[in-house]
Protein backbone atom coordinates (compact mmCIF):
# COMPACT_ATOMS: atom_id res chain seq x y z
CA UNK A 1 0.00 0.00 0.00
CA UNK A 2 1.30 3.03 -0.77
CA UNK A 3 2.12 6.08 1.57
CA UNK A 4 -0.06 9.43 1.40
CA UNK A 5 3.33 11.17 0.41
CA UNK A 6 3.36 9.12 -2.62
CA UNK A 7 -0.10 10.82 -4.30
CA UNK A 8 0.43 13.95 -6.06
CA UNK A 9 -2.38 16.46 -5.49
CA UNK A 10 -2.42 17.03 -9.50
CA UNK A 11 -2.75 13.42 -9.99
CA UNK A 12 -5.45 12.34 -7.17
CA UNK A 13 -7.13 15.36 -8.74
CA UNK A 14 -7.12 13.46 -12.06
CA UNK A 15 -8.39 9.88 -10.62
CA UNK A 16 -11.37 11.85 -8.77
CA UNK A 17 -12.11 13.54 -11.87
CA UNK A 18 -11.99 10.53 -13.99
CA UNK A 19 -14.01 7.93 -10.74
CA UNK A 20 -17.03 10.83 -10.81
CA UNK A 21 -17.06 10.59 -14.89
CA UNK A 22 -17.32 6.66 -14.41
CA UNK A 23 -20.03 7.04 -11.58
CA UNK A 24 -21.83 9.78 -13.49
CA UNK A 25 -21.54 7.43 -16.57
CA UNK A 26 -22.79 4.62 -14.73
CA UNK A 27 -26.20 6.39 -13.09
CA UNK A 28 -27.20 7.99 -16.78
CA UNK A 29 -26.88 3.97 -17.80
CA UNK A 30 -28.73 2.80 -15.34
CA UNK A 31 -31.37 5.70 -14.51
CA UNK A 32 -32.22 5.50 -18.47
CA UNK A 33 -34.89 3.12 -18.63
CA UNK A 34 -36.59 4.80 -15.17
CA UNK A 35 -36.66 7.77 -17.71
CA UNK A 36 -35.02 9.46 -14.91
CA UNK A 37 -31.70 11.65 -14.56
CA UNK A 38 -29.09 11.19 -11.82
CA UNK A 39 -30.51 14.74 -9.80
CA UNK A 40 -33.92 13.78 -10.27
CA UNK A 41 -33.39 9.88 -8.69
CA UNK A 42 -31.90 11.92 -5.57
CA UNK A 43 -34.41 14.10 -5.22
CA UNK A 44 -37.17 10.91 -5.64
CA UNK A 45 -35.29 9.11 -2.58
CA UNK A 46 -34.64 12.12 -0.57
CA UNK A 47 -38.37 13.07 -0.65
CA UNK A 48 -39.19 9.41 -0.29
CA UNK A 49 -37.51 9.49 2.97
CA UNK A 50 -38.43 12.48 4.03
CA UNK A 51 -42.08 11.47 3.54
CA UNK A 52 -41.81 9.20 6.70
CA UNK A 53 -40.95 12.61 8.92
CA UNK A 54 -43.89 14.44 7.53
CA UNK A 55 -42.34 16.01 4.06
CA UNK A 56 -39.92 18.71 3.10
CA UNK A 57 -39.19 22.03 2.23
CA UNK A 58 -37.70 22.93 -1.15
CA UNK A 59 -35.33 24.91 -0.02
CA UNK A 60 -34.13 22.06 2.71
CA UNK A 61 -33.71 19.48 -0.86
CA UNK A 62 -31.91 22.29 -2.27
CA UNK A 63 -29.60 22.56 0.64
CA UNK A 64 -29.14 18.78 1.09
CA UNK A 65 -28.36 19.19 -2.69
CA UNK A 66 -26.25 21.94 -2.54
CA UNK A 67 -27.90 23.62 -5.47
CA UNK A 68 -30.38 26.53 -6.08
CA UNK A 69 -34.29 26.51 -4.88
CA UNK A 70 -35.11 27.61 -8.44
CA UNK A 71 -33.45 24.38 -9.65
CA UNK A 72 -34.90 22.04 -7.41
CA UNK A 73 -38.29 23.86 -7.62
CA UNK A 74 -38.26 22.80 -11.33
CA UNK A 75 -37.59 19.42 -10.94
CA UNK A 76 -40.29 19.08 -7.92
CA UNK A 77 -42.60 21.06 -10.64
CA UNK A 78 -41.41 17.84 -13.19
CA UNK A 79 -41.97 15.02 -10.92
CA UNK A 80 -45.09 16.14 -9.51
CA UNK A 81 -46.67 16.01 -13.40
CA UNK A 82 -45.44 12.35 -13.37
CA UNK A 83 -46.96 11.61 -10.04
CA UNK A 84 -44.30 11.33 -8.13
CA UNK A 85 -44.66 14.19 -5.40
CA UNK A 86 -47.36 15.91 -3.74
CA UNK A 87 -47.61 19.30 -1.94
CA UNK A 88 -49.03 19.06 1.58
CA UNK A 89 -49.32 22.50 4.09
CA UNK A 90 -47.00 22.13 7.70
CA UNK A 91 -49.14 21.52 9.90
CA UNK A 92 -47.63 23.58 12.40
CA UNK A 93 -47.85 26.66 9.94
CA UNK A 94 -49.60 27.10 7.49
CA UNK A 95 -47.68 29.59 4.67
CA UNK A 96 -44.83 26.91 4.26
CA UNK A 97 -45.83 24.08 1.50
CA UNK A 98 -43.75 20.61 2.34
CA UNK A 99 -43.08 18.45 -0.98
CA UNK A 100 -44.50 14.58 -0.28
CA UNK A 101 -43.50 11.56 -1.95
CA UNK A 102 -46.52 9.71 -3.25
CA UNK A 103 -47.65 5.85 -3.44
CA UNK A 104 -45.50 5.49 -7.33
CA UNK A 105 -42.78 7.86 -5.81
CA UNK A 106 -41.95 4.68 -3.04
CA UNK A 107 -42.64 2.24 -5.16
CA UNK A 108 -40.19 3.58 -7.93
CA UNK A 109 -37.29 4.33 -5.57
CA UNK A 110 -37.99 0.48 -4.18
CA UNK A 111 -37.52 -0.71 -7.45
CA UNK A 112 -34.77 1.38 -8.97
CA UNK A 113 -32.71 1.10 -5.73
CA UNK A 114 -32.68 -2.65 -6.24
CA UNK A 115 -31.67 -2.73 -9.53
CA UNK A 116 -29.31 0.05 -9.38
CA UNK A 117 -28.05 -2.47 -6.18
CA UNK A 118 -27.81 -5.68 -8.86
CA UNK A 119 -26.00 -2.98 -11.69
CA UNK A 120 -23.14 -2.05 -9.17
CA UNK A 121 -22.58 -5.64 -7.74
CA UNK A 122 -22.02 -6.08 -11.74
CA UNK A 123 -20.10 -3.47 -12.15
CA UNK A 124 -17.85 -3.06 -9.31
CA UNK A 125 -16.88 -6.54 -8.99
CA UNK A 126 -13.46 -6.09 -8.43
CA UNK A 127 -14.15 -4.01 -5.39
CA UNK A 128 -14.64 -5.59 -1.85
CA UNK A 129 -17.57 -4.59 0.01
CA UNK A 130 -15.14 -3.26 2.91
CA UNK A 131 -13.49 -1.21 0.80
CA UNK A 132 -16.49 0.99 -0.92
CA UNK A 133 -17.91 1.26 2.89
CA UNK A 134 -14.72 2.72 3.41
CA UNK A 135 -15.27 4.95 0.20
CA UNK A 136 -18.08 5.96 1.43
CA UNK A 137 -16.88 7.12 4.99
CA UNK A 138 -14.86 9.11 3.28
CA UNK A 139 -16.73 10.77 1.19
CA UNK A 140 -19.44 11.71 3.71
CA UNK A 141 -16.45 12.95 5.67
CA UNK A 142 -15.20 14.93 2.50
CA UNK A 143 -18.65 16.73 1.94
CA UNK A 144 -19.06 18.21 5.74
CA UNK A 145 -15.81 20.06 5.36
CA UNK A 146 -16.20 23.70 4.64
CA UNK A 147 -13.58 26.42 3.20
Amino acid sequence: MKDLSEFSTYRTGVLQARAYRNLRAFMVRTLKNHDLTSAEWSLLGLVSDETKNGGIRVSDLARMLDVEVSFVTTMVKKLIKKGYFEHAYDEDDGRVRLILGTDKCHLKVVEIERHMRQEMKLWLKDIKPKELVHYINVLEKISKLTD
